[in-house]
């Protein structure tokens, strides 16, 4: 007979004594010696407990590679987390599917053992929950690619190290992601940028410009320059003209030097998303969009486009299963391309800059394969230029800020203009010029494709005020179209007397560069019926936009390539803080404190200056 309590056959005179022990015996004969019974009657070990263990072990871990916790300022549903990761600094959102991956990798180099998705998710949970209601946690802008802090220009090159690049008055530098500098966040469709050479050979950046065959060198050299400075509203490019002038080109390798979002240039081009939605998620990712064979763009696209270029808030719903609402922030740099691009809402008129580009001949064609060979050769070379002239265009802000008087509506884009023109060795003024004859060559075009300025110009004629009833002023209008050939079935014609109000704001912008002001009154004297809406038109004294300089002023230094080294305006400082050998210049294996010698005897060399 088997004893369970002797764990052992016992004999007949043994019997007895376990039972008197009360002991557990096999009186049925069930015991089956194949089965290991005293591992069985061992205590299992809690899986709660084990849980618990492992869940702890997680949140040490984490705690020790987590460096700083942000809450976005852009986005107030995400929580950021400064990570360690292979010896350097990353951003991380908290709850996405990046942190979980992260925290089980870190785990396993730790521990050698793999962590649930459960455990770490819980983990991850803690940190969000920690931030959400914590008193110490801090909230901050986040940023994607580039960001302009207190006066300093920071560039994410998107490397795997997580190399920025840092523009200050006095110095340029490389330096690796820290607590102290913006947060960066990256998007799967953002593309490692190359390392920029600053000691650029010839001019770069003139070089580009032939490349891409874009004409109006300075308006678009500033233009370009300009979209590398976040925070402040700069106007959509515009790239217009017909089948075979590069348009798709010129785009995808605007968007490749400024914000790359792959190797090849239809990587970089985007469609223009049809819901409202998706154009507004497409354009929070990414620093700047290339909308490639843009046609038609609707009222409420245009509203989203003018609030992107400004900065505005989004809202949208969190989860379509609850009413949770998220305001997603943001302030982009935008290109449109297309045959026609009907841009004829005058507010997105006036935050644009349109550039028209012919047909390229037979005989002066290149194979892209060429086209890509050029850009690549140029590349480094353009983003150091472009990083020394915003250098220098840091040192002029303040100074345009003060002596630039009378401003267009794009305020800072102007002041930033003049600035960075001023870097590539203009006086004072001369951007302000070419950004208004743009702008007036652009409401010449709106002008001549409304009928409602065109008849107000007729009504007016020389009198400097008129009153006219609005259905009056809408059956002219009607006739006036016709007789000029203007299409009554296009959206921007007023269907009817009432749509008229509409209309005539969305032109408002046009009427106020013409001196123009129309009221809506209703009629309380004679001459007209009693209580008829009238249409009161005005036009003031024209007084030509200019900008009125300090007359001391002559700033005609700048960073301007093709002049003789002694006239160039050198950084004081320009340092690469790797101190490693770059490819793209025979100086880059000097030290830092040697690099600024090394950088004025490149262009000693260059320029033939002994």
């Amino acid at each position: 007979m088997y004893c369970f309590n002797c764990n052992r056959d016992i004999s007949d005179s043994e019997k007895a004594k376990c039972k008197e022990n009360n002991h557990d015996l096999d009186f049925e004969g069930q015991y089956n010696k194949t089965f290991d019974y005293q591992k069985i009657s061992e205590k299992k070990p809690d899986k709660d407990e084990q849980t618990k263990k492992l869940v702890d072990k997680l949140r040490n871990m984490a705690g020790s590679k987590i460096s700083k916790i942000v809450i976005s300022k852009n986005d107030e549903s995400k929580v950021i987390a400064l990570v360690r990761v292979n010896g350097h600094l990353e951003t991380i959102e908290l709850g996405s599917e990046r942190s979980i991956l992260w925290l089980k990798s870190q785990y396993f180099q730790a521990h050698k053992e793999i962590a649930s998705d459960e455990s770490c998710r819980s983990v991850i949970d803690i940190l969000r929950a920690g931030a959400r209601f914590g008193e110490k946690i801090q909230h901050e802008h986040t940023y994607k690619r580039i960001a302009l802090v207190n006066g300093q220009i920071f560039y994410d090159l998107c490397s795997p190290d997580w190399k920025l690049v840092k523009i200050e008055r006095d110095s340029i530098t490389i330096t690796s992601h820290n607590e102290n500098l913006p947060i960066f966040l990256k998007s799967n469709n953002q593309s490692e940028q190359a390392e920029p050479c600053l000691c650029p050979h010839g001019d770069p950046l003139e070089e580009f410009c032939k490349l891409i065959r874009m004409p109006n060198n300075l308006l678009f050299k500033v233009h370009l320059i300009s979209m590398f400075i976040d925070s402040i509203p700069v106007p959509i490019m515009v790239i217009s003209g017909q089948q075979g002038s590069i348009k798709s080109t010129q785009s995808g390798l605007v968007k490749r030097l400024i914000d790359p979002s792959g190797a090849k240039i239809e990587d970089n081009l985007s469609h223009f998303p049809k819901s409202i939605d998706d154009l507004n998620l497409h354009l929070a990712n990414n620093h700047l969009v290339a909308f490639d064979n843009v046609s038609y763009i609707s009222d409420e696209t245009s509203d989203v486009l003018c609030k992107a270029i400004t900065g505005a808030g989004y809202p949208k719903r969190k989860y379509y299963t609850d009413s949770e609402e998220i305001i997603l922030k943001f302030q982009r740099k935008i290109i449109l391309n297309g045959i026609t691009v009907n841009i004829d809402n005058g507010d997105l008129a006036e935050r644009s800059i349109q550039y028209y580009t012919q047909k390229i001949p037979s005989n002066q064609r290149i194979t892209s394969e060429e086209v890509e060979n050029r850009f690549k050769s140029l590349l480094s070379d353009v983003l150091g230029q472009i990083f020394l002239i915003l250098q220098k265009a840091i040192q002029n802000h303040s100074i345009v800020k003060n002596e630039l008087k009378e401003l267009p509506r794009m305020a800072d884009f102007a002041v930033w203009g003049e600035a960075i023109s001023m870097a590539l060795g203009n006086k004072m003024g001369v951007f302000s010029q070419v950004y208004k004859k743009s702008m007036d060559e652009s409401n010449e075009i709106l002008n001549e494709n409304n009928p409602i300025i065109g008849l107000i110009d007729q009504e007016l004629g020389e009198k400097a005020e008129i009153t006219i009833p609005v259905g009056e002023f809408y059956s002219k209008l009607q006739n006036f179209a016709s007789q000029t050939h203007h299409d009554t079935r296009n959206r921007s014609f007023p269907k009817s007397p009432n749509k008229l109000r509409a209309s005539i704001v969305r032109i408002k912008p046009i009427l106020d560069e013409e001196n123009i002001t129309i009221e809506f009154v209703k009629n309380s004297s004679s001459g007209f019926t009693k209580n008829a809406t009238l249409l009161k038109i005005r036009k003031q004294p024209h007084h030509p936009h200019q900008a009125h300089l300090n007359e001391n002023s002559d700033h005609q230094d700048g960073i301007f390539f093709d002049k003789p080294f002694k006239e160039q305006i050198m950084p004081d400082s320009i340092s690469n803080m790797k101190g490693e050998p770059s490819e793209h210049s025979e100086h880059s294996e000097h030290t830092i404190p040697e690099l600024l010698d090394s950088h004025v005897q490149c262009y000693r060399k260059h320029h033939g200056i002994a």
